[in-house]
This record gives C-alpha cells, sequence and structure tokens, in this order.
C-alpha cells in the first residue's frame, strides 16, 4: 500500500465538493442519533441564581478543618431559604436547592 503526501491529501480534500448542508424538524423523541442543524442558545440563565448541583452541606470552606459543623436545617430544592451561613454552621442541601448566603463550598 502507497501513501499519498499531506499536500496531495489537501489538494483533494480542497477540491471535494460536499451537498449543501439542510435541516429538517423532527419531534424530539426521534432526535436522537441525531446533530443539530444549528446552535441553540438561551436567552437568560435559568434558574436565575447558583444552585447545589448534588445532595451535600453548603459550608464555609475554612470551617472544614474544626471537624464538626453544627447543621442549621434542611434546604431542599424550591423551598425557601433558611438563612446565612455563618462560621461553625452549614445547611443541608439537595440538588437543585438555592445556595445560602455565605456558603462558599
Amino acid at each position: 500500500m502507497s501513501f499519498i503526501s499531506y499536500e496531495t491529501s489537501l489538494n483533494m480534500l480542497e477540491l471535494l465538493t460536499l451537498p449543501e448542508p439542510r435541516g429538517e424538524k423532527v419531534f424530539l423523541s426521534d432526535a436522537l442519533g441525531r446533530t443539530l442543524f444549528e446552535n441553540v442558545v438561551a436567552g437568560a440563565d435559568y434558574p436565575k441564581f447558583p444552585t447545589a448541583a448534588m445532595d451535600g452541606y453548603a459550608i464555609v470552606c475554612d470551617d472544614q478543618e474544626w471537624g464538626e459543623i453544627a447543621v442549621m436545617g434542611d434546604n431542599p430544592a424550591g423551598s425557601t431559604l433558611i438563612g446565612q451561613v455563618e462560621s461553625g454552621h452549614c445547611i443541608k442541601t439537595f440538588t437543585g436547592s438555592r445556595m445560602q448566603e455565605g456558603a462558599d463550598t
């Protein structure tokens, strides 16, 4: 088998003509395995506030050295905020819940 040079392969690619790309509308359930025809960009951030990426505790990072931190309560997704996280305290968070003021971790 003989190989072609890099320059020859570039020339062949430049001469290659491809059909015009075309798009079609399909139901979302029929879109599996297909490629988007154009970019989809959100007009605004949603939600408009920082949220917890997973279940855990909203804490002040430096408090991790303490070994024990008092739990102020739970903050399930969709609930109103319990309050601000202060040093020595944390709040149990759930995926999608709004992050508490004062928490950095």
